[in-house]
């Protein structure tokens, strides 16, 4: 129902019904109302009763009843949709409140969380959507695309009244802005030419010239890639990529061609992406995925080589092989000789006037009690002043890449102490995420540091 439908009806309520109960237009005055509703009355109604009975019926206190379309129904005088709409939801007038919407003619809680914005019930990422940039609506055009709530135009387009354009292709805006092409006439390559292809091949109902368009090169059909461009009617890689086979690479990226075709950074089954820097390979630390995580199998020693290969008690994981470090074998298993039950040999057990076990130059041997400067702990001599594993007392040990200087816990090496309210934490600046190429360095979602750098997945 049109908006001045509505307004002659309203009028027409109050006249009419104040009509039934006697009251009229003003004398000489014409019946507006009364013509208005009269166009809505059914044919059968010529009584005068039945008359007004009619014009009554069709008012509410809210205005006239409009009319409307399945499965709209007519609330306080507009057409709604009782499933979706929040100041009518199932049924008219119940309101959802703030921070709800109408689903199903039920009001729920909206879970659109920001940047997110509901458009035409559907939830929208209004930071990423081109056809929703910052708002319900708000189009980014074919050329452009949405990046932080602001269209940001494509390569070779424009902004042009808030929408982003080809001038290459665009009648309407051929080569600038505003600039229309004539009747008759087509832009190519942001040039208005007649649109009777004179000197111009025509392909898929357009003209266009072959030796330079990138959608038919040299031919109709014929199209190059997002990495070439069109000269002279041949596919050519664009400024700065070389071509590998098929395909037009970046010689200092690429992985699988870095600084030469034929050289390639893939030579282990990485599950962190091997990365090629200034055409060198940089390859990532030796990793596979085991169990839906990804594992350093040269030093895992519970994937130590494989997935699932564990090493036995004592030994440490070293380039993929369980190694008895520091250690002898004794019943398959690894040992530090510097035990009580197991003192310089595999059998020689420390008992009786000879309890300890301590190290000297060459191996180990049983004594009544520890030298100087050194500590029994658990039968073995210790010197806690610069064992890791028993720093400043028995039992004290240190963390990864720390070593013990004085009976205190120190970084070992060039690894800084990057912990935070006095607490040590020694980072490797070369791999820790956290922690790249300086303390406090977080590498962004979606990248890993690899030599000091954040590069991606």
């Amino acid at each position: 129902m049109t908006t001045w439908r509505l307004i002659a009806l309203t009028a027409a309520c109050v006249t009419a019904c104040d009509g039934a109960r006697g009251a009229g237009p003003m004398d000489g005055a014409p019946d507006l109302a009364g013509d208005a509703l009269d166009a809505e009355l059914p044919r059968d109604a010529t009584t005068p009763d039945a008359d007004a009975d009619a014009r009554c019926s069709m008012c509410t206190d809210s205005g006239p009843t409009p009319s409307c379309e399945p499965p709209e129904v007519a609330c306080e005088g507009r057409c709604v949709d009782l499933r979706s709409d929040r100041r009518s939801c199932g049924t008219c007038g119940r309101r959802c409140t703030f921070g709800q919407i109408c689903v199903d003619a039920e009001c729920v809680e909206d879970t659109c969380d920001f940047p997110g914005i509901r458009c035409g019930g559907t939830c929208v990422d209004s930071s990423t959507n081109a056809a929703h940039c910052g708002a319900c609506d708000r189009s980014c055009g074919a050329s452009g695309r949405c990046e932080g709530s602001t269209c940001r135009c494509d390569d070779g387009a424009i902004a042009c009244g808030g929408t982003c354009i080809d001038p290459s292709n665009d009648a309407s805006n051929c080569g600038a802005c505003g600039a229309v092409c004539p009747i008759g006439e087509s832009c190519i390559f942001s040039e208005c030419v007649p649109s009777t292809c004179s000197g111009e091949a025509r392909c898929d109902g357009r003209c266009t010239l072959l030796d330079r368009d990138p959608d038919h090169c040299g031919a109709c059909g014929r199209a190059c890639t997002s990495d070439e461009t069109c000269e002279s009617g041949e596919c050519t890689c664009r400024t700065g990529l070389v071509r590998c086979g098929d395909a037009c690479v970046d010689l200092a990226t690429d992985a699988a061609h870095c600084g030469s075709c034929d050289r390639t950074c893939w030579t282990l089954p990485f599950c962190i992406a091997p990365t090629c820097l200034d055409g060198r390979c940089a390859a990532a630390p030796p990793s596979i995925l085991c169990e839906g995580r990804c594992v350093f199998w040269a030093s895992d020693p519970d994937n130590c080589g494989a997935c699932g290969a564990e090493v036995p008690e004592g030994f440490v994981c070293r380039e993929g092989r369980p190694v008895c470090f520091g250690g002898q074998v004794c019943d398959g298993l690894c040992y530090a000789l510097d035990l009580p039950d197991r003192c310089g040999a595999c059998t020689a057990v420390c008992e009786g006037e000879t309890p300890v076990c301590q190290r000297f130059a060459g191996g180990a041997a049983c004594r009544a009690a520890c030298d100087a400067g050194l500590e029994p702990c658990d039968g073995t001599c210790r010197d806690t002043q610069s064992n890791p594993r028993h720093c400043g007392g028995c039992g004290r040990s240190c963390g990864p890449r720390q070593a013990c200087a004085e009976g205190r816990c120190v970084c070992a090496g060039d690894y800084p102490d990057c912990g935070a309210d006095g607490t040590l934490e020694c980072a490797d600046l070369r791999y820790d995420s956290a922690n790249c190429g300086a303390c406090d360095v977080e590498c962004p979602r979606g990248t890993y540091c690899l030599l000091e750098r954040c590069v991606p997945l």
